[in-house]
């Protein structure tokens, strides 16, 4: 966390939880009117990890499962890196930069990442890092698109699309609704803040999970970092997996469920009757069954009450009546397959 940034953050109001925005003074409010309104969310919870050298897009190529010869300089990609069995390990944005890449993810993930690539670099000219410098925010809502250009004096790009404008990169993220990622330096990054907190909402990091559940954008935290294959996060219906780029960990298991598999579990958008915190790993369970049938990806506090979230689950159990963490725990209802 960047202590001036934090420090600009916390004079304009922010509340901090583990070292995140947790509100801004009012959360339920927050919550209510992310997707009426613009908003503006620091994503402090996220980072960078930097694949740099002569060796790293190579390196790149044959881990993940991004074919990143398609991937063009002016475009982010969602893509994941997987284990020998196929389960994915972590879910990032990947974007080309200088003679490597970047990848952007979870910031609790960042290092177990680095180090877990660390061990294939081999004598491969390629060097991981977690850059320290910069920070980055998130801008959404219906006229995000007008006022970001307002500000910055430049045309966006296209969904997925990125552009480097000055000290700034914007990223354009798919979504329910037009919703941008930008990283700079800090002093530029606290006037654009302030400029576009004119006609803008400060929010906590939930309102940007919220976000994320409504768009049915995956992530994975440690609690469920090597648990799930790609296809029960629904990363292949994202255009994060190819399946003609050739060899990378996992990928026979993945290409076989693909074509020859049938998927037991997938990703669901659901919501919770309970106001307590949900947090990624927690079990579900189904009234007839002997042992847990989901796990929370994702979750958020309702606009309407109770908790959002997404959950992978068995497609079986999906019909029956779910609780959490136990049978007698808080109801699960309003299943939407995503």
């Amino acid at each position: 966390m960047n202590a001036q940034w934090q420090s600009f953050l916390t004079h304009a109001g922010a509340e901090w939880t583990d070292a995140q925005v947790a509100h801004f003074g009012n959360p339920e409010q927050e919550q209510q009117i992310v997707g009426n309104t613009e908003t503006l969310c620091d994503l402090s919870q996220y980072g960078l990890l930097a694949v740099e050298g002569h060796d790293a897009l190579s390196f790149l190529q044959a881990q993940l499962t991004q074919d990143l010869r398609d991937l063009e300089s002016g475009q982010s990609r969602l893509s994941a890196y997987c284990n020998a069995k196929g389960q994915v390990l972590a879910i990032f944005r990947v974007w080309h930069h200088a003679d490597g890449g970047y990848l952007w993810m979870p910031r609790s993930l960042l290092e177990s990442v680095q180090q877990t690539l660390s061990r294939y670099i081999l004598r491969a000219a390629v060097r991981l890092h977690i850059p320290q410098e910069g920070v980055t925010m998130g801008f959404a809502g219906t006229k995000a698109a007008q006022q970001l250009t307002q500000c910055l004096g430049v045309s966006l790009p296209a969904l997925e699309g990125l552009i480097q404008h000055e000290a700034f990169t914007v990223l354009a993220l798919p979504g329910i609704l037009p919703r941008y990622v930008i990283h700079g330096p800090v002093p530029a990054m606290q006037s654009l803040w302030q400029s576009l907190l004119v006609n803008a909402v400060p929010v906590g990091a939930n309102g940007w999970r919220l976000l994320d559940i409504r768009s049915a954008q995956p992530w994975i935290y440690p609690d469920t970092s090597g648990v799930f294959l790609a296809q029960m996060l629904n990363l292949h219906s994202l255009n994060a997996i190819s399946f003609t780029k050739g060899c990378y960990p996992g990928q026979e298991i993945i290409a076989r469920l693909q074509y020859r598999g049938t998927l037991k579990q997938q990703l669901y958008r659901i919501h919770l009757d309970t106001q307590a915190a949900v947090m990624p790993g927690s079990l579900i369970f189904a009234a007839k069954a002997a042992q847990n049938s989901g796990q929370i990806i994702e979750a958020a506090p309702s606009p309407d009450g109770g908790v959002v979230a997404l959950a992978v689950m068995d497609t079986k159990a999906a019909e029956q009546p779910l609780t959490l963490h136990e049978a007698h725990g808080p109801r699960i209802h309003q299943l939407e397959a995503v």
